[in-house]
C-alpha cells in the first residue's frame, strides 16, 4: 500500500496517514507500539527537509500495513449534552468507567474542539510511569498537525488517550523533589526508552500550554521519578565533538546510514528534539547517542 505517492501533496497525504493511524486498534498487550508513534516521528523527521523529503523515510511509511477502518465504525454523536468537566473525565478514567468516559467525551465534544482535553490527558500521563506518555504525546502532536476540525480524528485521539491512561500505572510523587530537564545527565541514558522519553521531555518543556503551570509541575515530578537512577550531572565522558552535526541535513544524512526500523526512527526523532532545543553540550550528546543507537536498540 502506498500511503505517500505524491511529494507535491506530501502534507495532505501525511494528514491522511496520521488520521488513519489514529483509527488503528489499541492492542492491550502491546500498546506502546501503536503505529501513531512511529508515523508521527517519521513525519517530524521528514519535516526537517521538505525541499528534498527523505526517500528512505517515505519508503518506510509506505511499507507499513494499516487497517482500513470503515465509516460505519465511527462513534455516533449524542443529540443532547450536559455541562461536564475534565475532572469528571479524570475520575471516570481512574475508575475505568468506560461508559461514563464515552458519555463525558461525547458531551465535551459538543461544547469544544477537544484541544484542551487532549492537553489535560498529557498532563495526566505525566503522573504515570512513562508508557502512556510515549503514545499520548505522539497523539497530541498529531492533532496539532492535523488540526481540530475533524471530529472523528479528535474523538479517536482522545478515546485512545483515555484507554492508555487506564493501562499505565501512576508513580509515587510525595517523596520526590522536582527537577528540570537541564539537570539530567544526558550521558547517563542506558536504554532506548530513556532516550525516547528524554526527547519528549525536551519538547514538552519548550511548548506553551493552556495549563502551563500544571504541566511544568507534573513534568518536573515525572523526570525525577523516571530518571531517578541516572547521574543528574551533564558531564561529557568522551568529550564528543559536535562539528559533524550542525544542522538538520547532517542529522538526516546520519539517519540514511542506518537500516530503518521503528526503533531507529524513534531514536533519531528524540535526537532531533534534543538538537532543536539544545545548547552545545546537548549537541555533543546528540552525536554521542547516535553513536550508541545500535547498542541502545539492540541492533
Amino acid at each position: 500500500m502506498n500511503h505517500i505517492n505524491n511529494i507535491t501533496n506530501l502534507e495532505n497525504q501525511m494528514v491522511d496517514l496520521l488520521s488513519l493511524a489514529l483509527k488503528q486498534p489499541l492492542l492491550l498487550d502491546n500498546y506502546i507500539n501503536h503505529p501513531i508513534r512511529i508515523i508521527e516521528a517519521s513525519k517530524s523527521l521528514i519535516g526537517l527537509n521538505l525541499d528534498e523529503p527523505s526517500k528512505s523515510l517515505i519508503n518506510f511509511l509506505n511499507s507499513l500495513k494499516l487497517e482500513k477502518v470503515s465509516l460505519n465504525e465511527s462513534k455516533a454523536q449524542v443529540e443532547k449534552y450536559e455541562t461536564v468537566s475534565i475532572y469528571q473525565l479524570e475520575d471516570a478514567i481512574n475508575n475505568s468507567d468506560t461508559d461514563r468516559i464515552n458519555k463525558i467525551l461525547d458531551n465535551i465534544l459538543n461544547l469544544s474542539d477537544g484541544k484542551h482535553i487532549l492537553e489535560f490527558l498529557v498532563e495526566l500521563s505525566l503522573r504515570q510511569k512513562g508508557k502512556s506518555l510515549q503514545v499520548i504525546w505522539s497523539i497530541y502532536k498529531t492533532m496539532n498537525f492535523i488540526g481540530y476540525n475533524d471530529r472523528d480524528s479528535i474523538r479517536n485521539s482522545i478515546d485512545i488517550a483515555c484507554k492508555l491512561l487506564r493501562l499505565d500505572d501512576f508513580h509515587d510523587t510525595y517523596k520526590k523533589k522536582n527537577i528540570s530537564i537541564d539537570q539530567l545527565g544526558m550521558y547517563s541514558i542506558e536504554t532506548a526508552e530513556q532516550l525516547y522519553v528524554m526527547g519528549i521531555a525536551y519538547e514538552i518543556s519548550n511548548i506553551s500550554f493552556i495549563r502551563q503551570g500544571f504541566i511544568e509541575k507534573n513534568l518536573s515530578s515525572f523526570l525525577n521519578y523516571y530518571y531517578s537512577g541516572l547521574d543528574k550531572i551533564n558531564s561529557d565522558p568522551c568529550h564528543t565533538k559536535s562539528n559533524d552535526l550542525e544542522n538538520h541535513v547532517d542529522l538526516l544524512e546520519k539517519l540514511n546510514s542506518f537500516t530503518l526500523s521503528g526503533e531507529v526512527i524513534l531514536a533519531f526523532n528524540s535526537i532531533r528534539s534534543i538538537m532543536k532545543q539544545s545548547k552545545s553540550a546537548q549537541k555533543r550528546s546528540a552525536i554521542y547517542h547516535i553513536n550508541n543507537i545500535k547498542r541502545l536498540i539492540g541492533g
